[in-house]
């Protein structure tokens, strides 16, 4: 699913009052309703898993069970480390540019723990397929001041996968969060991987995956 603000489908007007959680959840919800589905599982990667999460939170009956890849952040303390995870990994001429034009590409190598992998998603990324305005007004509601998902979270009794790399600059000791958060929920950390752990290592993330969806048929 493509969500509104990605690739061509961004919304006419960009601000608080068209990005933020509610029309992202709304829209999640009517594609649920369209496709005729009365129970779902949802898998997100990174701001996708955020989503899920305050999906479960907003539609706890809706949800079957979710897979969560390196989750962003559920509370707004942890952010910065984020970043300056991110920066560290940076060579000095990309942490230059980074920080003399901050976006998603930039510092798209900071994700990986493989440098190679790094250089050849940098080399496929497309910037009109990911929007830094949108990307950060999102984010902006997610992690509103005094925000922190783990309380409703703790209220879920939905089933979940929490898979991340053990080298993801966003800080494993958040999944660790979310997992304790989560009463039904199974933690997998992969080794030598960061933030995309599909593309690092996509053999046990996926074994993972397979598995626990397995349990669910």
């Amino acid at each position: 699913m493509a969500l509104r603000g990605t690739g061509r489908s961004r919304p006419p007007r960009i601000g608080r009052e068209t990005v933020n959680l509610k029309p992202y959840l709304a829209d999640l919800e009517a594609l649920r309703e369209s496709l005729r589905i009365d129970r779902w599982i949802l898998l997100g990667h990174s701001a996708g898993a955020n989503l899920a999460m305050n999906y479960a939170v907003a539609f706890p009956r809706r949800v079957l069970a979710l897979v969560l890849a390196d989750s962003r952040p559920v509370r707004p303390a942890c952010v910065r480390a984020a970043a300056d995870n991110v920066f560290l990994r940076l060579g000095p001429e990309q942490s230059a540019a980074a920080r003399s034009r901050p976006s998603f590409e930039t510092m798209l190598p900071g994700y990986f723990y493989d440098a190679g992998k790094a250089q050849a998603m940098v080399a496929e990324f497309r910037a009109e397929s990911y929007h830094d305005d949108i990307g950060q007004l999102l984010a902006a509601d997610e992690m509103a001041p005094g925000m922190d998902l783990r309380p409703a979270l703790r209220r879920l009794s939905v089933p979940a996968l929490v898979v991340a790399g053990r080298q993801d600059p966003l800080d494993p000791a958040m999944q660790y969060e979310i997992h304790l958060a989560l009463r039904k929920s199974r933690l997998v950390l992969l080794d030598r991987c960061g933030h995309f752990a599909w593309l690092e290592q996509p053999a046990p993330f996926y074994a993972a995956t397979r598995s626990f969806l397995a349990e669910r048929r």
